[in-house]
């Protein structure tokens, strides 16, 4: 498929959706994303940045805007949480910008709650937690958006919450922007989540209309397109993608837990000390995810000499 298609006017042609967007080669998705990052730029009138986690998709994101304006800079929230792969790879890069929270992830968890199943689910047990009549309504539902399953997490012995992702990410971000006018790049595909699906479906990759304007050129790509474009450009990535994980968001958080029963065995396979402070008890200077996980029935590995132990035991196909 070519980008002289309709498609290339996508998501606003209604005759090109997503998936045919997808299957254009990654010749033609870098064009397209060239197209999208030259148009917010111009429109921005170059007081941009690029969302850098360190990842491969922002390792991807900053290579291809740097080749079009070599001096656009490079915004990493240091939030503590980052494999230590990750900091060891953006500290090689240029022209990067760190940024601190006003929080430590321990005094978001004490005082705001921890991060389990996924945002929208965290939110509804929040509101429930603290008596919310809508958020015991929400719980109470056994439909496909309901928290039915999950209803036994309003008792817990912790608090949950979704808000460790906007005080240790975003509000740093908002404060750059503040201070410096600046919008950003981030480096999101649509393939990631049901709910980008939407926001590209609704937005398209550019959206001005927002309290802080933001382009996401990569929305199209795949996963495939992202690790084709690396090898094609040899381009260097954090070297916790070859321990075999392939995300590399915040090593404590829980959201996706259920689908990621083994997140923690890995854990404690490939980074001991990571793993053995997150399981500590908070009394004992940890963070206490032992507690969190066990209430859950997730495998935590405590008790375990390795990994490979755990690999295809009672208690993770049991699930």
């Amino acid at each position: 498929m070519s980008l002289s298609s309709n498609c290339f006017d996508a998501p606003q042609d209604s005759t090109c959706n997503l998936a045919k967007l997808q299957r254009l080669s990654l010749d033609d998705k870098i064009l397209y994303s060239t197209v999208k990052i030259r148009e917010f730029y111009i429109a921005m009138k170059g007081q941009v940045y690029v969302s850098f986690s360190g990842g491969k998709d922002s390792t991807v994101l900053l290579h291809l805007v740097r080749a079009l304006y070599p001096d656009v800079p490079a915004v990493f929230v240091d939030t503590g949480l980052e494999f230590p792969e990750i900091r060891e790879h953006v500290k090689t890069i240029e022209n990067v910008t760190w940024l601190k929270p006003e929080m430590s992830f321990k005094r978001v968890i004490e005082e705001r709650g921890y991060p389990v199943i996924g945002k929208e689910m965290a939110h509804w047990i929040d509101l429930a937690q603290r008596g919310q009549p809508s958020g015991i309504r929400q719980m109470s539902m056994d439909t496909r958006y309901g928290g039915k399953r999950y209803e036994y997490l309003v008792d817990a012995p912790f608090k949950v919450s979704r808000d460790c992702c906007d005080i240790m990410k975003k509000r740093p971000a908002k404060r750059y922007h503040k201070e410096t006018g600046r919008c950003p790049f981030i480096g999101i595909r649509a393939d990631e989540s049901l709910l980008r699906k939407e926001v590209f479906g609704e937005k398209g990759e550019n959206q001005f209309d927002t309290a802080i304007p933001k382009s996401s050129p990569l929305m199209i790509w795949t996963d495939e397109d992202v690790w084709n474009y690396i090898k094609r450009y040899d381009l260097p990535y954090a070297s916790v993608y070859d321990m075999g994980y392939e995300r590399t968001g915040c090593i404590f958080c829980m959201f996706g837990i259920t689908q990621d029963r083994g997140r923690f065995l890995k854990l404690k396979a490939t980074h001991p000390k990571q793993w053995a402070y997150c399981m500590k008890d908070k009394q004992e200077g940890g963070l206490g995810l032992r507690q969190v996980l066990d209430h859950m029935g997730i495998p935590t590995g405590c008790g375990q000499t390795n990994l490979i132990q755990w690999e295809g035991s009672d208690e993770i196909s049991s699930h």
